[in-house]
């Protein structure tokens, strides 16, 4: 039976393989002055609901909400762009991640990045069903 810690951990293994000298952080705290730990992915938050189905079964969900932060330096939106979707693609290759779930989905966006700011984010949230 899958619960949210699994799913993190197989979105943590996918970003760490698709985003090249990534870390991932589990539980986010302030990137100030972090600049040398980038690429760093860090999922911000859980969400979790269950709908009840005919015959004793549910629709488990789970919604990961994360980002991604890279330095600005030598980078632009479209280096960030192209790191969150490798991650879609790495996700897309094994959408049960795993087998944790029956189905996961991502989606990403890239906001406007500021010309005064020493980093640029990325975020993005993946979807996870599991029926049982």
């Amino acid at each position: 039976m899958s619960d949210a810690g699994d799913i993190v951990d197989a979105i943590s293994s996918d970003a760490t393989t698709s985003i090249s000298g990534a870390t991932v952080e589990k539980q986010a705290t302030s990137v100030e002055g972090r600049d040398h730990e980038f690429p760093l992915v860090q999922i911000l938050n859980t969400d979790y609901d269950v709908d009840t189905l005919d015959w004793r079964q549910e629709t488990r969900r789970w919604t990961i909400k994360g980002a991604v932060w890279i330095v600005a330096e030598g980078n632009t939106r479209d280096t960030m762009q192209a790191h969150l979707e490798a991650f879609r693609d790495q996700i897309a290759l094994d959408p049960t991640l795993g087998g944790a779930v029956d189905y996961s989905t991502i989606v990403l966006a890239v906001p406007e990045s500021h010309s005064d700011s020493p980093r640029i984010a990325g975020f993005f949230e993946v979807r996870a069903e599991l029926v049982v």
